[in-house]
């Protein structure tokens, strides 16, 4: 009972090891540090997946940020909240982006992780933008660039100076816009960022394309295309062949948009960019609608609209509901157009997109002109006319000048239409002469990047004259000195690079015993983990159920003792039952037992038990033991399988040979441990395949031992079993 006692008290405290000892530290440690390996892990996968699966992107964000706070890591906590603030940003939950941004960057200030409060200030601009308040997005923006910059984070530096010039351009302020570009450009190529680069030209394509400047927004796009051809940048592709499409639509050759739409959607398709799916089936959708063909077109836009619908995309619904109301109007089903122009409306309102807004207004406009309904189309003309007062834009002021024309002439009010079209005609030549001045600042900004791109070479150039020049006198000056500068340069070459092999060496081996330290408390943890389960099974399955036996043995005997005066006590079955559960106890401790893992101790251990099994079953035999073995340490693994291999021999003579003898020889010699066990029991057929699992166990275990087993047996002599072991 108390060698019971001591094996459960040992086995609690494997189960629950002291939280002050230094393993459970070192391991607690182990488990932080693969935490915060999987926080960034998930993150990092966020990220790839943002542009083309934002629904996974924010699963993954959301669970890291959950790992972040049990385990109150501020740092990873910010970056996730990063991420799901960007996800919001492509449902177009843009207030609540903006929390989460303003959420992150005052813990990136908390923690000083001035990368993360960059990424933050340009993320919060970005969010600025979206909701049209550019002032703030300005300086949120210009923050990030200026942050950036002083600590050397390059590539935040090109990406706010990129967001900058998308708030220029909404703003209608294209020269600004360009030279953010080509700022962002020449860092992006200075820093090897190929693929953002690519992007950037895009955009400039874009500003070029609002101009209707076709030829160098087709030049822009075709050197992004380039780029993303040689670096394979499928997303990017998908991306170029939009703005090409898009081109070649305005330009009617609608072959060649068509061609370009569909590449777009197949590369989609295939690398399952769901959130650019419906994108390219609505833009298809426009080919068609340019074509004439409107009841292919509005087939689809209503597939775009139920895949946006699907993808929970607000801003993506608004423009899929804009573009089946324009449908309609084409087929002059006014109502319905009416219908989709109205829900368009309703999200933009949601998204407090108000430059989209006061589009939807002048088209519901337009569409209940059309309809004859002049008291609805006057209010929608109002309601336009007064988000234009906070919202200022020439050209929608220039087609709310038309609309309204058009709105008097059919009130028959001719003088006020007269006045609203010389308005429009007088805002449609603002639009163009600022067009004209906003082509020739573009020619400019493009001409004063060329050239400060041109006087940055010509300065390199000068700068490495002037480097080949000192080179030169310097090896002048050298050659009056030669033999002895040569010779203290060769020795601090020496120096330096035995300097550096030691120090790499060192350097080396420091990160190497790290790893081997990790590896080994992970082998440990492992080896720990192993343990505790073989102790519970052998508990279960060898002393759990002897126990239950011997129970259940006494418990018949107390049973017949009530039925009889005198009963029959079953001792000897009862002693048996007993010395079995002490062996198995004894077993299971002597593999625990760290100071008996010599290959001595084992030897003693496998006698002591040989021993016991000729006097327990009154059988003759002698041990013959080497008198010396080498003091070799042992795994408790190797020690335990070498014993229970033997002891599967012993019980199988026990249970089949019915022998009066058993003999045991142990030798060591070469690394290998020879133990021979001879029997002259009936003996067995060695090349008959057997049912029982002794057999298959013993060579199971020697088979991970890397060890043999040779067995010799004739019919009523008896069987020699022989182990070669490899003991090292």
């Amino acid at each position: 009972m108390m060698r019971f006692l001591f094996l459960f008290s040992l086995f609690m405290q494997l189960q629950y090891p002291s939280p002050c000892a230094s393993q459970s530290l070192d391991n607690g440690l182990i488990w932080m540090l693969q935490d915060t390996v999987k926080i960034n892990a998930l993150i990092d996968s966020g990220w790839k997946a943002n542009y083309t699966s934002p629904k996974e992107a924010l699963r993954l964000a959301e669970e890291a940020l959950l790992i972040a706070n049990d385990l109150m890591r501020d740092r990873e906590k910010t970056k996730a909240l990063l991420l799901i603030a960007k996800t919001y940003d492509y449902f177009g939950k843009y207030k609540e982006a903006l929390q989460l941004n303003c959420q992150a960057l005052i813990l990136s200030r908390r923690t000083i992780d001035k990368i993360s409060e960059a990424n933050a200030l340009r993320q919060i601009g970005g969010m600025y933008q979206a909701l049209c308040n550019y002032p703030e997005a300005i300086e949120y923006l210009q923050s990030s660039i200026s942050l950036s910059t002083k600590i050397g984070y390059l590539k935040g530096t090109a990406s706010a100076l990129s967001d900058l010039g998308l708030v220029y351009r909404w703003k209608s302020d294209y020269k600004k816009s360009i030279e953010c570009y080509f700022k962002s450009i020449a860092i992006k190529n200075r820093i090897g960022d190929k693929k953002n680069a690519a992007t950037s030209y895009s955009n400039i394509a874009n500003v070029f394309l609002e101009q209707n400047d076709y030829e160098q927004a087709i030049e822009y796009q075709l050197k992004g295309l380039r780029i993303r051809e040689e670096i394979n940048d499928v997303w990017g592709l998908t991306q170029s062949y939009t703005v090409l499409g898009s081109i070649k639509l305005l330009l009617n050759d609608f072959s060649n948009a068509l061609e370009y739409m569909q590449k777009c959607l197949q590369l989609s398709i295939k690398y399952s960019y769901n959130s650019h799916i419906p994108t390219q089936i609505a833009n298809i959708g426009l080919v068609y609608d340019k074509l004439g063909k409107h009841s292919i077109a509005l087939k689809y836009h209503r597939r775009a609209l139920k895949q946006q619908i699907e993808l929970e995309n607000k801003e993506g619904i608004s423009v899929a509901c804009a573009n089946i109301g324009n449908s309609f109007s084409y087929l002059q089903e006014y109502d319905s157009a009416a219908v989709f122009l109205k829900k368009g409306l309703y999200f933009d309102s949601l998204l407090e997109n108000n430059i989209n807004v006061i589009d939807d207004y002048i088209a519901l406009g337009s569409i209940n002109i059309k309809r004859a309904d002049f008291a609805t189309a006057s209010k929608y003309s109002e309601k336009a006319q007064r988000y234009l007062i906070e919202n200022p834009s020439l050209n929608q002021s220039r087609d709310l000048a038309e609309l309204q024309s058009q709105l008097f002439e059919k009130q028959g009010n001719y003088k006020a239409s007269l006045t609203a079209y010389k308005q429009f005609i007088s805002l449609r030549d603002s639009a163009i002469n600022q067009n004209k001045k906003v082509a020739v600042a573009l020619k400019e900004a493009k001409y004063e990047f060329d050239k400060k791109a041109l006087a940055d070479s010509l300065k390199n150039n000068e700068a490495q004259k002037a480097k080949d020049l000192q080179i030169k006198f310097k090896d002048s000056e050298l050659q009056k000195h030669k033999l002895k500068q040569n010779a203290m340069l060769a020795g601090i070459v020496v120096l330096f690079v035995l300097g550096w092999l030691l120090y790499s060496r060192y350097k080396a081996v420091s990160l190497q015993q790290v790893s081997e330290r990790k590896l080994m408390l992970l082998e440990k943890e492992q080896a720990l983990v192993e343990e505790r389960t073989r102790i519970a099974d052998e508990m279960h399955d060898d002393v759990g159920a002897d126990l239950s036996n011997l129970l259940l043995k006494i418990r018949m005997n107390e049973h017949l003792q009530t039925q009889s005066a005198s009963p029959a006590v079953d001792l000897g079955g009862l002693k048996n039952s007993t010395n079995g559960i002490i062996h198995k106890i004894d077993e299971i401790i002597w593999s625990l037992n760290s100071h008996r893992d010599t290959l001595q101790e084992l030897v003693n251990f496998i006698v002591k038990y040989y021993d016991s099994i000729l006097k327990e079953n009154n059988l003759s035999g002698k041990a013959d033991v080497q008198e010396t073995l080498p003091a070799i340490q042992m795994a408790a693994k190797q020690r335990r399988n070498i014993y229970l291999t033997v002891k599967e021999i012993l019980n199988n003579v026990l249970k089949h040979a019915q022998a009066n003898s058993i003999q045991l020889k142990v030798g060591f010699e070469n690394n290998i441990l020879a133990i021979k066990v001879c029997d002259d029991g009936n003996g067995f057929d060695t090349e008959k395949t057997y049912q029982g699992n002794g057999l298959r166990n013993i060579s199971k275990r020697l088979e991970m031992m890397g060890g043999k087993l040779e067995i010799e047996s004739m019919q009523n002599v008896g069987s020699t079993f022989l182990l070669h072991i490899p003991v090292v």
